[in-house]
């Protein structure tokens, strides 16, 4: 059974696991592929090892079915969409065309995330 933890002690969760870079990773990946029509993802994940059942913000690029996370190993950066969905348990995504990125970076100022409905996680 998989428990979800909206809010935790970040002590408890090893140092390896913080201060990614994801969003940095992620909005670099969809400008350096503008031609390709890359999508940016802010989404909500469910850890798995050390991190299991905890839910966080995560960022990664989309096209068409596959998925593109760059913070991953490098066997596993492709994928397709079903099966990263489904590894991650995610259900709660934001998508991002380019020029709505760029937008967004002007009216933030911060890679993100930019929506309410990730408001409280990490």
């Amino acid at each position: 059974m998989k428990r979800y933890i909206r809010s935790y002690n970040l002590d408890d969760i090893p140092e390896e696991n913080k201060h990614g870079d994801c969003f940095v990773s992620a909005l670099h990946n969809q400008v350096n592929h503008l031609r390709e029509g890359y999508i940016l993802v802010h989404g909500i994940v469910t850890g798995q090892g050390v991190i299991e059942g905890i839910q966080y913000c995560h960022a990664w690029c989309e096209k068409g079915d596959m998925v593109y996370d760059l913070t991953l190993p490098s066997k596993y950066q492709k994928m397709p969409k079903i099966q990263y969905y489904a590894i991650g348990n995610i259900e709660i995504t934001k998508r991002y065309k380019p020029e709505q990125t760029y937008h967004m970076i002007e009216k933030y100022g911060t890679y993100g995330p930019w929506d309410k409905v990730f408001e409280g996680y990490p």
